[in-house]
């Protein structure tokens, strides 16, 4: 009996050494096709636009819908536990609509050597819809000390003597050569714009090159802005128009 006991505690003390693998998903990634199943549908829809980014333990997404003619965009937090991917998404717009109250998604992980997929259900009247997104990775450029997901915390035009300050919300996320890009106006006209696409930093010179957006004239153009880090987790953007400039300042998120 005790040689029994012996022989089941090297047991248990091996099993409890072993470590589960942790799956990193840091990187850019974009969506490949969305399927939904369940409740009476069976789609799978490849026309959505979209561009994921997973840095440190935060995440942000821009989407651009069909005809380039609709956008939206999500910043939150992540955590992985297995295969188990958690998504606390803080703050989100689609066109005429914000929504700064956090809710959390749950979704199944298969991490493959050339996609990302992850699976997790949604409930709607009729039942439960399975949905499965599958996503392929961006081809990683050089980091930068931009790199991460950033908040605006002020924004305005300079024209003249006239400082006329912005009624909008504004994220943007870097990663390695790759930048995503949302902002929502509030006040009358509510609408919310969304970019992303490839970026370079020389010195104070930030330029970006827009792949995708919910603003059909700038897809394909690049960008130059002048960038200038006050410290490790603030810059300034300036963007000089005709008649002055816009200014934003950016804050790094963190826990």
């Amino acid at each position: 009996m005790r040689r029994l006991w012996h022989v089941l505690a090297v047991v248990t003390l091996a099993a409890c050494s072993e470590k589960k693998e942790t799956i990193s998903i840091n990187g850019v990634y974009t969506m490949r096709s969305q399927a939904f199943k369940g409740a009476g549908i069976d789609t799978t829809a490849t026309y959505n636009k979209l561009l994921k980014i997973y840095t440190g333990s935060f995440m942000m997404f821009a989407a651009v819908g069909p005809a380039n003619a609709s956008g939206s965009f999500g910043v939150g937090t992540y955590t992985i536990n297995g295969n188990t991917l958690f998504e606390n998404t803080i703050y989100s717009a689609s066109d005429t609509m914000q929504r700064d109250v956090a809710f959390a998604d749950t979704a199944q992980l298969i991490k493959g050597p050339e996609t990302l997929t992850l699976a997790g259900n949604v409930i709607i009247d009729k039942g439960t819809v399975q949905v499965t997104e599958i996503y392929e990775p961006v081809t990683a450029g050089n980091p930068s000390p931009i790199d991460g997901i950033w908040k605006q915390a002020s924004a305005y035009t300079i024209k003249g003597r006239d400082t006329i300050h912005w009624n909008d919300v504004q994220y943007k996320a870097f990663y390695k050569g790759s930048f995503a890009y949302g902002e929502y106006i509030a006040g009358f006209a509510k609408s919310t714009y969304v970019s992303y696409g490839t970026f370079t930093l020389q010195a104070e010179t930030l330029t970006e090159t827009i792949r995708e957006a919910n603003t059909p004239s700038t897809v394909s153009k690049t960008v130059t802005l002048k960038v200038v880090m006050n410290d490790a987790d603030t810059f300034i953007q300036t963007i000089a128009t005709p008649d002055g400039q816009e200014v934003t300042v950016y804050k790094r998120m963190a826990k």
